[in-house]
């Protein structure tokens, strides 16, 4: 699928636009007019024809008399169980006919990040504002990743409702690359902003470097992987936004002294938290307390291996003047040897 765009532009101005393009364009537009949706369709299949490689495509177009630069685009893919749960799991108090919406999404949710339960989510209200501001929010998103030239048009969108034990991550099915977004687990704009990009790098990475993927829970939980996947989510969201590294972590999950207290014991306890890491690096802990959420205070039982993961991405960038996209270039083989060079350099 691909969103069209129009603007009416002078005669002089088409020439400006993609001329070798142009000349691959079907030359009969009569039935092609921004307001005929009919039209629009008829044309949108004759250029997926073409086989294009790169995208957006802008060719000039003069219909019904009127000149116009045409922008083509592959648009955004979501699939939207939100309103499924309203009616199996609120109205009719059938969840197994939710899960069955998508079975493969559940199969691989209570393998992974979940246990089968009673769904707590029932504000009907809340749901639908929740799943309104992430739509909202996802074009603004692609426009930013693509400012890096980082495209995830191709990375298809979940919204469901989940037992509010992950804010998401990404899994592979039947060739294609899917973002999970259980909307609980997104309260705020900045929520949202921080946590959508957070997962669709995942996304982006995993498909770049399938290596770094998990099948099973020993896999998603071993050390290494984590720091490496988990840094690179958290440094991409901060990239992106254009956020402090605090943002890039929590968004606003917590109050900003909780958060800044957070940061501040992480900065202490540093060379105690990567010694620990280099130690640890190749093993795999079921319990999973340096990337996992508590009310502890003590950073090492609560997520503190995102803030390693961050650090170590961002040194590494500086050390080697490569860019964030660079880092999703670099294989699982090549990432074991840069991290245990860093944590040789940082635990001396």
């Amino acid at each position: 699928m691909y969103q069209v765009e129009f603007t009416e532009r002078a005669e002089s101005d088409l020439a400006r636009l993609d001329k070798p393009i142009a000349q691959r364009v079907p030359q009969d537009h009569g039935s092609l007019c921004p307001s005929s949706s009919r039209g629009l369709q008829v044309e949108i299949v004759a250029l997926a024809k073409l086989r294009l490689h790169r995208m957006p495509l802008r060719f000039a177009a003069r219909l019904n008399g009127r000149c116009w630069a045409v922008s083509l685009r592959e648009s955004m893919r979501v699939t939207d169980l939100t309103k499924d749960y309203l009616e199996f799991v609120l109205q009719k108090d059938a969840p197994e006919q939710y899960e069955n919406c998508f079975p493969e999404l559940f199969e691989y949710y209570y393998k992974f990040w979940a246990q089968p339960q009673p769904y707590f989510f029932r504000n009907a209200d809340e749901i639908l504002h929740r799943r309104n501001l992430i739509l909202k929010r996802l074009p603004v998103l692609s426009e930013q990743f693509a400012r890096l030239g980082m495209d995830f048009a191709s990375i298809e969108i979940v919204l469901f409702v989940g037992h509010g034990t992950s804010n998401g991550h990404a899994f592979y099915l039947q060739g294609r690359w899917l973002v999970w977004l259980p909307i609980e687990g997104y309260h705020s704009l900045q929520a949202i902003d921080v946590f959508v990009s957070h997962e669709i790098a995942h996304a982006l990475h995993y498909r770049r470097q399938p290596d770094f993927y998990f099948k099973n829970i020993q896999e998603r939980n071993h050390l290494f992987r984590q720091l490496v996947t988990e840094g690179i989510a958290t440094l991409t969201s901060k990239v992106v936004l254009g956020v402090s590294n605090e943002q890039a972590l929590w968004a606003d999950y917590l109050p900003v002294e909780a958060i800044q207290r957070w940061y501040k014991q992480c900065i202490q306890r540093e060379n105690e938290l990567l010694r620990t890491i280099a130690h640890k690096l190749e093993s795999s802990d079921d319990e999973n307390k340096l990337f996992s959420f508590s009310d502890t205070d003590d950073v090492f039982e609560n997520r503190a291996g995102y803030y390693a993961g961050l650090i170590l991405m961002e040194r590494y960038l500086k050390q080697s003047g490569l860019s964030l996209q660079d880092l999703f270039r670099i294989s699982k083989r090549e990432f074991r040897h840069i991290i245990r060079s860093l944590l040789e350099v940082e635990t001396d």
